[in-house]
């Protein structure tokens, strides 16, 4: 029974088209990139994606949903769903695109406070003004 090929798109036409259609409906077809956030690292696909409410790229996984909205009762039935998986390609030119992003340090760090030897120098005198 699990190994038996169904005709899956006959099947979602034949149930859309009898009790859903009517014959003053209009139908859009809608696209839609989603971001599931997440917090651990064994999720398959896992990868940063930019978060539009967030303003920055999260890590989580990206859906994308194709769906057959119906314009007067505002339904959207969905079609396909599926998760987009960027190629090793397209992760190694971000990861490079970031690393040349980030800035370099023009001199090497230190720690913070008085370095250690300098000593005070005293202010050259200034000569007083005739008032």
């Amino acid at each position: 029974m699990f190994a038996t090929v169904l005709p899956w798109g006959s099947l979602c036409w034949g149930v859309f088209r009898h009790p859903l259609s009517g014959p003053d409906d209009v139908y859009l077809v809608a696209g839609a990139d989603g971001i599931v956030t997440t917090a651990g690292t064994g999720t398959p696909g896992l990868d940063r994606f930019l978060a539009s409410l967030d303003g920055q790229p999260v890590p989580g996984v990206a859906v994308f949903t194709l769906a057959l909205v119906r314009g007067p009762a505002r339904r959207a039935l969905p079609l396909r769903v599926e998760q987009v998986v960027r190629r090793d390609a397209e992760q190694a030119a971000s990861k490079a695109q970031a690393a040349a992003k980030q800035p370099k340090a023009p001199w090497p760090k230190r720690r913070p406070g008085r370095p250690k030897g300098s000593t005070h120098k005293p202010k050259a005198a200034r000569p007083f003004m005739p008032e």
